[in-house]
């Protein structure tokens, strides 16, 4: 018995023996007893021909079972119909590879014309999409069958499935992809992450567009291992962040899956998110039969409605949460699920700034780089000249214009201060990302770079590696600080590399500074003399 047989092969045979012609093309598996509809129905359609050549069926039993066969095809007409809907949203992303398959598309065009009338028989450029979702492995078997019923038809059964080759960035000390076999029930796109077999360990990886370094001769498929699962709940990585990684790498000699090591920002982020617990008070509950003071104090204090966490509440009643866990015991308090935190969305008209002229001018600069496409300003200002508020009206620009804003700050300046400053222009605190966030902090930060809903970020130099897709301004404040270089693992100076983001984005970057550093100053001038 074929252990994997190709389904689309079986299901055009069952189509044409049971009088409906139906391009099943529904790859199945058999994984211990469970057998996919498709699966099923082309080991019964084989039986059945079986005894008919062997002469144990009649014509009129073969016909009843082609009657039987026509009504359970109809229903894998509809899984048909919903596969082709997802296969073609796949087709635009897998490329073609018929030199490192088997046949080539001339002798799939042939066998299939061994199964389909001619007029049903696809094109070469169809086939050659065909491909990509089953086609033989080395060992191919052409069976003849012959009906009672004066039918003839030749069905090509394959050993096992050919599934598409995808390559897969793991986030080590390397510099290349390795290709992995895609199953049916996976979605792959670039940048997705899933999780891989990689030696004895299983691995995230990262789905890149195109293979990177390897240059040998391709590995043959049965060689090759299949992506273990998906990772759907986690966003993907999207297109340019690849092509950045892709340029970090090369400018810095470092590894390429050392800089996609530094996108993939906390482990957190492929942890499932775990649900925070609170208390409140139970209204209408009777109060416990023993009220001492600390528990009269943690009662008042809930009494307002909101959900606090057992911690908060203790604090804030000043007593144990053995007295908090006590009155939930007793009915008095019930413990609910704390709603997720979510960012707030910055709003560019919620204070207006009145400006000297010299600021004016500035902050009308700074609109108009904004509104451009990529550039680089250097804003040069003595310390309290209002270089930050000035700023701000670019990123208000491009909060108007519905894009993501990214402020990089040394760690050091990551202070309260200038959140305050920042909440009193937008009317709320932007999305911090820096060093001391807890684990599940970052990877909120990461999630919500990605979604599109942290609208401005502010953070220190791996903040310019958050996932962002529509990134439309960064700027780089106190940009001479040394604090923007790493010098571990991938080397690499921040504001340089916040210049080639914004290139490679086509949006503007600002550069800020009391004190620009030399390189800022010689290109500035060079670019006011034309010489840049």
């Amino acid at each position: 018995m074929l252990n994997v047989p190709v389904a689309t092969w079986i299901g055009n045979a069952a189509a044409v023996l049971s009088g409906t012609w139906g391009a099943v093309t529904r790859r199945a598996q058999q994984s211990g007893s469970s057998r996919t509809p498709v699966y099923a129905h082309g080991q019964r359609v084989l039986q059945a021909v079986a005894s008919a050549q062997a002469g144990g069926i009649s014509d009129d039993a073969l016909t009843q079972e082609n009657e039987r066969l026509k009504t359970e095809n109809e229903a894998l007409w509809q899984a048909w119909t919903e596969a082709e809907e997802r296969r073609e949203a796949k087709q635009r992303a897998l490329a073609a590879s018929g030199s490192a398959m088997g046949l080539s598309l001339s002798q799939i065009v042939t066998l299939l014309a061994l199964i389909l009338p001619l007029s049903a028989v696809p094109s070469r450029a169809m086939v050659g999409r065909w491909v990509q979702e089953a086609a033989a492995q080395a060992g191919r078997l052409l069976v003849v069958l012959d009906l009672a019923c004066q039918a003839r038809v030749q069905v090509l059964c394959l050993d096992a499935i050919f599934l598409p080759r995808v390559p897969v960035l793991m986030p080590v000390a390397l510099d290349q992809t390795y290709d992995y076999l895609l199953p049916e029930d996976i979605e792959a796109i670039p940048g997705s992450f899933v999780l891989v077999p990689f030696g004895p360990q299983s691995r995230i990886g990262i789905v890149w567009d195109t293979a990177v370094g390897g240059g040998g001769k391709p590995v043959p498929e049965k060689k090759l291992k299949a992506i273990t699962a998906g990772l759907p709940e986690v966003p993907p990585l999207p297109a340019i962040s690849l092509r950045f990684a892709e340029w970090v790498a090369r400018y810095t000699l470092s590894q390429l899956g050392m800089v996609a090591r530094m996108m993939m920002g906390s482990s957190a982020v492929f942890e499932p998110v775990k649900p925070r617990f609170g208390v409140s008070a139970n209204e209408g509950a009777a109060d416990p039969p023993r009220l001492t003071p600390a528990r009269k104090r943690a009662l008042e204090i809930a009494a307002d409605g909101q959900i606090r966490a057992k911690n908060v509440l203790a604090t804030e009643a000043g007593c144990t949460t053995g007295v908090i866990n006590g009155l939930i015991e007793a009915g008095s308090l019930v413990e609910v699920a704390i709603p997720e935190k979510r960012f707030g969305r910055p709003d560019p008209a919620h204070t207006t700034v009145d400006f000297a002229d010299a600021q004016a001018r500035a902050v009308h600069a700074m609109r108009a780089a904004a509104d451009g496409a990529f550039s680089v300003t250097l804003l040069d200002g003595v310390t309290g000249s209002g270089k930050t508020a000035v700023y701000f009206e670019a990123v208000a620009r491009t909060l108007e214009q519905g894009r993501q804003a990214l402020i990089m700050l040394p760690e050091i300046a990551l202070t309260s201060q200038f959140m305050d400053r920042f909440t009193a222009r937008f009317g709320c605190v932007p999305v911090e990302w820096h060093s001391a966030l807890s684990s599940p902090e970052r990877a909120r930060a990461w999630r919500a770079a990605a979604t599109g809903e942290a609208r401005v970020v502010v953070g220190a130099r791996s903040a310019l590696f958050l996932p962002f897709n529509e990134l439309g301004l960064i700027i780089v404040d106190e940009e001479h600080d040394g604090g923007f270089k790493q010098e571990d693992r991938v080397h690499y100076q921040a504001r340089d590399m916040a210049v080639v983001r914004a290139n490679l984005g086509k949006f503007p970057v600002i550069l800020s500074s009391a004190t620009p550093s030399i390189e800022s100053h010689v290109n500035a001038h060079d670019l006011r003399r034309g010489q840049g």
